[in-house]
């Protein structure tokens, strides 16, 4: 039985997500649990990754949000961006959780996938809607 076309983009999807995640860990052994303040420092993995995988994420890494939430046990900050193919075409949607006192958690979905601010329905703002058309920058980083 050979692998087809989905088993392969599940499969860079699955490498990138691991390598977000390993990457984004690391950053955050190297400074305090402040979401936003981690969300600044992860912008510097960004280029490296888009290397290794040959994509770009759009908005920059670790993407746009709709601002940090009190949950129960500290603040979270939920940002997605889309990694772009060499061609410009979406090939996944990145989602980046971060959570104090907790390791970031990194998951990517399929391009087609809707973003939400959270997962609670509402817009992630500074996210490119698939036809393009972005909307207001993150709060957490100036536009």
């Amino acid at each position: 039985m050979t692998a087809g076309p989905a088993a392969a983009e599940q499969g860079r999807r699955l490498a990138l997500a691991a390598d977000l995640t390993s990457r984004a860990r690391r950053c955050a052994r190297d400074g305090g649990d402040d979401p936003p303040a981690l969300a600044r420092r992860l912008e510097a993995i960004a280029p490296a990754v888009e290397r290794a995988h040959r994509v770009r994420f759009d908005p920059p890494y670790p993407g746009a949000g709709g601002g940090v939430e009190n949950v129960r046990g500290g603040r979270r900050l939920v940002l997605a961006c889309r990694a772009l193919g060499a061609a410009g075409a979406p090939e996944a949607v990145v989602v980046t959780t971060l959570i104090e006192g907790r390791a970031p958690l990194v998951s990517v979905a399929p391009p087609a996938t809707a973003l939400t601010a959270g997962g609670l329905g509402g817009t992630a703002r500074g996210v490119p809607a698939p036809g393009g058309q972005r909307t207001r920058g993150g709060p957490w980083r100036p536009e």
